[in-house]
């Protein structure tokens, strides 16, 4: 048994699982060697945090370390990045499902066809009745097509569930993944101990027109699990991102995130950049919150060309209460309540009483009386509750134990530790722990397919006299999950994100030439102008997948010789593009107009360049017309004031419709700017826009916009 001892180092204690209270996993750093770091130089930064084991991730010269006893995480993290052989270190923040519960099943998939359903309230949302329209447009789409088996779309969450027969013949099992790495556990990406990963894939592309259940966005894409978030509904960074490296290298196009934490990482930030030919779709997150403020949510708030935000509205085109929101870091709207799809069937292996016989107690803290395991706030004890008799999980997956209940102490004086073994009680390894006040957590076991499992409750304190109650414990619950024909209907951002990898899998469906930028502004040039998403969201629209699908034209025909032809609506493609892989054709027809475009300059004349890493320009013109800007930032007043060069933007317009531009800057510029923003010199950006509409003249506006606080 751990000594009383252990508490001292609790907080950077070594585990695999996140504390329920913690911002990162305990014990855990990510790092990057700086270029040119020798063997000789990193097992040196090794040896300056005694770390016991170093794992190396897929991206290039990044490792996950477990640190040696007595070594805090956040020490730790300052101790490598003094080095000179250290690019970067942080902790391995622990990233959440942006989900908001919600009742069980009931209704209709208005996100796809509104026709102005009632839904009844929720212990989240009132009841709505909805607008016939304001829906996707999805169903004017499958008139053009319905998807593609060939269109990979990544799914980073908490699994995909074998076995639900109206989503299973859609994911492919020979390319998913499970990223949650633990010892001694054979990872298994068919698993979802959730709900959450299997109702996020249905979203995206559960079987359609098949006479079952529900219709996915994509009627059949390949789905690839990238099984990244626990039963607790978190996960590491070093997981996170190794899933999202993984699908850079495996030519995965399109990966939904529907998870999110307040926490900015280089190492994601790192993952999303290596993979330029995926377009990560991430939901903004689920508080409320204006992610443009001092508070983001990350990836939703990292500035990269290859990433769309996406917050939640309702069926009457309002943004939902709880969505977060923000006129530079989020991009657009979708669909993101009462959304129905499937989800696993969970079957209930043991329920936990509390009696007596029910629990195994060493020495005199734990008590059972009936209702409640409880643990007395008493100093000095390392003491356990263990359940009797093991828990048999063979055959099942995605197993789960559900509590619920109260911890009372105070960080650093105490801790709870659950722990689980799988060999009669010799060796026990930490699953999870609570290390402050709060409500317990579901706890993933990491113990799937395996016959004898024993679980127990670690109770450790040190020699203090807080007031405070200890431990409460009312429910304890063993569940694992299964296919079945379940479905449900949820709420949040993390619902409204598949709507949109959805549709971007349709559009690949109708043109596999589109590049990453042009799937991009396919679907964010597109949208319909919505008020409640005015100012904040850098479009001010809801997804219009009908009108995605209506700009993004065909490939060419293929030649006779290449055998068969596809037609709107097959989901197929046999034709060969005539444009090399990866520029595909344009995205706008051309056309002859006789006069310039008319240019209007909608963006905003104070921004925050240091958050966007970038200077945002928002340009609405009367004529279809290709985009391009150039600029600087100048600094200070003075005559001899330094200039920032701004790096050129291009894209295209469509007329009517507001085309953003982002002009981003270097690493070291914005180290400049940060530096002028300190010491309150003037930040300026001048930019000029260059508007060419086809076969007219082109104009040039110009804008002189100010960095926030300068």
């Amino acid at each position: 048994m751990v000594g009383t001892a252990a508490l001292v180092a609790a907080l950077g204690l070594s585990a695999s699982s996140a504390s329920a209270d913690s911002d990162y996993v305990p014990g855990q750093v990510v790092v990057r060697y700086a270029p040119g770091a020798s063997a000789s130089d990193q097992a040196q930064a090794l040896a300056a945090v005694d770390a016991r084991a170093s794992d190396r991730l897929p991206i290039p010269r990044a490792h996950l370390i477990d640190l040696g006893p007595g070594q805090t995480v956040p020490a730790a993290v300052a101790r490598l990045n003094d080095r000179a052989d250290v690019a970067y270190a942080e902790p391995n923040y622990v990233y959440e499902a942006a989900r908001v519960p919600n009742d069980p099943m009931f209704g209709r998939q208005w996100a796809q066809l509104n026709t102005g359903q009632t839904f009844p309230p929720d212990p989240l949302l009132p009841s709505i009745t909805g607008i016939p329209g304001v829906d996707m447009g999805a169903a004017t789409a499958w008139d053009t097509v319905t998807g593609s088996p060939s269109v990979l779309v990544g799914v980073a969450d908490s699994g995909v569930v074998a076995g639900q027969s109206d989503l299973e013949p859609n994911v492919r099992r020979d390319l998913s993944r499970d990223f949650r790495a633990f010892d001694q556990e054979t990872n298994d990406a068919g698993a979802d101990g959730t709900g959450h990963g299997t109702h996020v894939a249905g979203t995206i592309g559960a079987v359609g027109d098949n006479a079952r259940g529900v219709a996915g966005v994509s009627w059949n894409p390949g789905i690839v699990s990238l099984r990244v978030l626990d039963a607790a509904g978190g996960g590491g960074l070093a997981g996170i991102a190794a899933g999202f490296a993984y699908a850079g290298e495996d030519g995965i196009p399109i990966v939904n995130a529907s998870l999110g934490a307040p926490f900015d990482s280089q190492l994601m930030r790192d993952a999303i950049n290596l993979a330029p030919k995926t377009l990560f779709v991430v939901a903004a997150g689920n508080t409320a919150n204006n992610n443009d403020g001092p508070v983001g949510i990350f990836p939703c708030n990292i500035p990269a060309d290859n990433l769309i935000c996406v917050a939640a509205t309702d069926p009457r085109d309002g943004l939902v209460s709880f969505s977060n929101y923000g006129s530079v870091s989020v991009d657009l709207g979708a669909p993101g309540t009462k959304i129905l799809s499937t989800v696993p069937t969970f079957d209930t292996i043991r329920n936990a009483g509390f009696g007596r016989s029910d629990w195994t107690l060493s020495g005199r803290v734990w008590s059972v009386s009936g209702t409640t395991l409880d643990a007395a706030w008493t100093a000095n004890q390392d003491e356990t509750a263990e359940l009797t008799g093991p828990v048999d999980l063979t055959g099942r997956t995605g197993c789960a134990a559900l509590l619920r209940g109260t911890a009372d102490m105070t960080a650093g004086e105490a801790g709870l530790f659950m722990e689980r073994s799988t060999d009669g009680g010799v060796t026990w390894i930490q699953i999870a722990s609570v290390l402050g006040s709060g409500p317990l957590p579901n706890l993933d076991l990491h113990a799937d397919n395996t016959a004898n499992v024993r679980l127990r409750f670690h109770w450790i304190t040190l020699n203090t006299t807080g007031a405070h109650t200890g431990v409460s414990i009312n429910r304890g619950e063993v569940r694992c999950s299964r296919g079945g024909d379940d479905y449900e209907m949820m709420n949040g951002t993390s619902m409204a994100s598949p709507e949109v990898a959805g549709a971007a899998a349709l559009l690949l469906a109708r043109n596999p030439s589109l590049t990453v930028a042009q799937l991009r502004d396919a679907l964010i040039s597109t949208v319909t102008p919505v008020p409640a998403l005015a100012g904040r969201t850098v479009t001010g629209g809801r997804i219009n997948v009908a009108a995605a699908v209506a700009k993004v034209p065909p490939p060419p025909p293929s030649p006779p010789a290449s055998g068969g032809s596809g037609g709107p609506g097959t989901g197929t493609t046999t034709s060969t593009p005539t444009s090399a892989p990866g520029t595909g054709p344009p995205l706008v027809p051309v056309t002859t107009p006789t006069t310039a475009a008319v240019v209007r300059l909608s963006g905003a004349r104070t921004q925050n360049f240091l958050r966007a890493r970038a200077v945002i320009v928002k340009v609405t013109v009367d004529r279809d017309a290709a985009l391009s800007a150039t600029g600087s930032i100048t600094l200070g007043r003075a005559r001899a004031a330094a200039r920032l060069k701004l790096r050129a933007a291009k894209g295209q317009a469509v007329a009517g419709r507001i085309a953003t531009l982002k002009l981003k800057l270097t690493a070291r510029d914005l180290r400049k700017l940060s530096a002028a923003v300190r010491a309150k010199r003037r930040a300026t950006a001048n930019v000029s826009i260059h508007v060419t509409p086809a076969d007219a003249p082109a104009t040039v506006e110009k804008t002189s916009i100010r960095q926030k606080g300068t």
